[in-house]
């Protein structure tokens, strides 16, 4: 006998007395003055007292930091976190990236928020040893090495929360019955209810997201910030090192269009990249670019399509964040590139009615895990989960493969304040 699918109302009455609260931290895509200035935020550097040390692992090694919560911030609700100070996240990130050992991860809570942001100490590793997940930073082997996560402002709401298994139903009847998918919709209406963005299907996609522009001359003075220079040279270095050789190694264009975006990488070096090009550099850089667009070589064609898109959604990450570069690029960019940051997502089912679901990577406080392998043993009642932090690309985070870090106390831990003892478990 088919079971039918879970409706609100039966999700509610199987699932709402397992309802728990959480906090969501959301990263908006275009940052404003009222959160430009946020005390929490994910990435960058910790207000760190100049009295503590940088907290290092047992073998000495310094950890990478990559969450700041403002308790005073943080919305009612049914746990008790601090109502001041700020909680400070701290991991091991190397190759390992397991968080078994002991004292991998650390959180501090300082009272005094009034502290300047602590620079790393020098010994810290870089985030993405031997060139390894290259395609988050572009890189290049002359450059300096990235240790700091890109700082990002949250706002934090509250949210319900429900677990992904009811204690007591069997698990072939809630997959049956999809219970998933109603939990997820169930997830992306609360992320819905307290940041009013969602999916619509009168958005367009960014041209510049799956083609390159024909016509470059079309629309408004392109490119707007040395940014973009820097991040499409940088994309198409990466994906000429990708590339199929064969197609693409008696092509003299693509040869000579490599030496040209060393050279722009080179002079971007100098220059902030929220600053606008001379007419003279942009004119040089569309000599460059036009030639790629249209050559016959499908190889190229392929290859600069892929480095347009992914140099401008980096260059738009990073404008998005700064006052400057937002001022500079046109608001029509974000708002097409808007889309592929937004806390839900969507797709039309067999009826052509939307189904929404919550992005994989919302970050959160509290509530429940939202996804991985078989339970750990130290998911239960005695136990809360301070924070879920997924791999993110307009971060840089990225979590063993692709997967999620998680902070985790005892309640007894929590209600004594020390947060020293606090644990943490990587999963992809």
């Amino acid at each position: 006998m088919t079971l039918p699918f879970f409706t609100h109302t039966d999700f509610e009455a199987l699932a709402g007395p397992a309802r728990r609260d959480a906090v969501y931290l959301h990263r908006p895509f275009l940052l404003d003055e009222n959160n430009d200035t946020s005390l929490s935020h994910l990435g960058g550097l910790p207000s760190l007292p100049v009295n503590i040390d940088w907290p290092r692992d047992s073998y000495e090694r310094a950890m990478h930091f990559l969450a700041q919560i403002d308790c005073a911030s943080l919305p009612k609700i049914s746990f008790n976190l601090p109502n001041a100070g700020l909680l400070l996240f701290f991991g091991c990130l190397d190759d390992e990236d397991c968080w078994q050992a002991p004292n991998s991860v650390r959180v501090i809570h300082v009272l005094d928020t009034h502290h300047e942001k602590h620079k790393p100490p020098d010994d810290l590793l870089p985030l993405f040893p031997h060139g390894h997940q290259r395609y988050r930073t572009l890189e290049m082997p002359d450059d300096a090495p990235v240790k700091v996560f890109r700082h990002w402002p949250v706002q934090l709401y509250r949210v319900d929360d429900w677990p992904t298994h009811v204690q007591g139903c069997d698990w072939q009847e809630l997959t049956d019955r999809k219970y998933d998918d109603m939990r997820e919709r169930m997830i992306a209406a609360e992320l819905f209810r307290v940041t009013g963005t969602a999916p619509n299907f009168t958005d367009k996609y960014p041209h510049w997201r799956y083609r390159c522009p024909r016509d470059l001359d079309d629309g408004p003075p392109f490119p707007q910030v040395w940014g973009m220079i820097d991040k499409i040279a940088r994309a198409f270095c990466y994906h000429s090192d990708r590339s199929d050789k064969d197609l693409i190694s008696q092509d003299d264009l693509q040869a000579k269009a490599v030496t040209r975006a060393h050279a722009f990488i080179k002079q971007a070096r100098r220059i902030a990249s929220n600053h606008i090009p001379t007419v003279r550099d942009s004119t040089y850089f569309l000599d460059w670019l036009r030639p790629l667009i249209s050559s016959d070589n499908d190889a190229v064609q392929h290859l600069i399509k892929d480095a347009v898109s992914d140099g401008m959604r980096m260059a738009l990450e990073e404008m998005a964040i700064d006052p400057v570069g937002r001022a500079n690029v046109p608001a029509d960019y974000f708002q097409e590139a808007s889309w592929h940051y937004l806390p839900t997502t969507a797709h039309l089912d067999a009826t052509l009615r939307p189904r929404f679901r919550a992005d994989y990577s919302h970050h959160k406080m509290l509530g429940y895990r939202r996804m991985g392998g078989a339970d750990p043993d130290f998911d239960n009642d005695d136990n809360v989960m301070l924070l879920q932090l997924f791999s993110d690309d307009a971060l840089q985070f990225c979590f063993y493969d692709h997967g999620f870090a998680e902070f985790w106390i005892s309640k007894k831990d929590l209600a004594d304040r020390r947060f020293d003892k606090a644990f943490g478990f990587i999963d992809g």
